[in-house]
């Protein structure tokens, strides 16, 4: 069927070390799912004004911004992660930036990189604000 398991209990604790390790570059033509955190010494992503279209400014991300609700929360399942985190819940999310909300089977998944954008759009509009206020 294509799918290969790798069944081991070492645990990864740098780049040289786990179950599986890989010394040169890997292509991946899929998603990639990961039940733990995800380490890395940098993410990149592709970001080429060639590749896009229907280019448009955020406009609004104050408002957009005042309507979410960041939360501190644990997940249920401690096996994932014991530690308290902050986020969104991807509900809420949903019924005011639906385009930052993926579904993933049964549940819910967010694209904070997009939530980002909006962010430092909403910290340019504040910081317009601030400038014209300092003018007066």
């Amino acid at each position: 069927s294509g799918i290969k398991s790798l069944t081991d209990t070492t645990q990864a604790t740098s780049s040289t070390t786990g179950c599986l390790i890989l010394s040169g570059g890997v292509g991946v033509a899929k998603d990639i799912r990961c039940a733990g955190d995800a380490y890395a010494l940098s993410h990149v992503s592709t970001s080429d004004a060639r590749l896009k279209k229907n280019v448009v400014t955020i406009g609004n991300a104050m408002s957009i911004v005042n309507k979410l609700e960041p939360v501190y929360f644990n997940w249920l399942d401690s096996a994932v992660c014991k530690k308290q985190k902050a986020g969104f819940l991807a509900q809420q999310v949903k019924q005011i930036v639906p385009e930052s909300v993926m579904e993933n089977g049964d549940h819910l998944s967010l694209d904070y990189q997009h939530l980002n954008s909006i962010l430092f759009k909403a910290v340019q509009e504040l910081s317009a604000r601030v400038s014209e206020l300092e003018k007066k």
